[in-house]
């Protein structure tokens, strides 16, 4: 039998390094956020994982990051040199953070649960709650009963032609085929919000 192969020359330095970032903990993070940002290609290739999953794995570690105290630049600078590396949004952490909470609560979660009901979007089986897509369904058509009446009492009097809100309400309710009660109890839910919009775009 011939002799076998001697084993590649390896820098252990690197290797201890190599290491260190798979198991230490901002380190490891920035090479999950590099992986599925730039690494995951094959992974989605085989089936192992979708785009999805990679994009919540990344939206997870930016926000741990960023929570522990590591500079926006830290990560931009470790995104892909790539032609459409500039293509991103700046969100809040505020906004991120409660994402990367659901989705980690998600990964350790029993099985049978899902991810509306880690994300809280959804109450568990037979529970019988409400879905809360559904609530906010619900919350965006008063929204548009509320701005219909604003906007048609104000450019009523606007035009010269002022209109009690009783009358633009009860107009709005019979073109969107519901109760004047209905109408009435958006607007005055909504008011103070859409009013503030109208101030802060310069319309009032």
């Amino acid at each position: 039998m011939g002799r076998a192969p001697a084993p590649p020359k390896l820098h252990l330095g690197k290797l201890r390094l190599i290491k260190q970032a798979l198991t230490d903990g901002a380190t490891a993070l920035m090479s999950r956020f590099f992986w599925y940002l730039k690494g995951n290609r094959e992974a989605l290739a085989d089936g192992d994982i979708n785009r999805e999953f990679a994009a919540f794995e990344v939206l997870a570690c930016a926000a741990t990051l960023a929570e522990a105290g590591s500079p926006p630049r830290d990560l931009l600078d470790i995104l892909p040199r790539e032609p459409d590396r500039d293509k991103f949004v700046v969100l809040p952490l505020d906004i991120v953070a409660p994402l990367a909470d659901g989705w980690s609560r998600y990964k350790s979660a029993p099985s049978g649960k899902t991810l509306g009901e880690c994300f809280g979007l959804e109450g568990a089986k037979g529970q019988g709650s409400r879905p809360m897509r559904l609530s906010h369904r619900r919350r965006l058509r008063q929204q548009e009963l509320a701005n219909e009446v604003l906007t048609e009492y104000l450019s009523a009097s606007a035009t010269g032609q002022p209109r009690s809100l009783e009358s633009v309400a009860a107009q709005v309710a019979e073109t969107r085929r519901v109760s004047d009660t209905t109408v009435m109890a958006a607007y005055k839910k909504f008011r103070p919000v859409l009013l503030e919009r109208l101030k802060s775009v310069g319309v009032l």
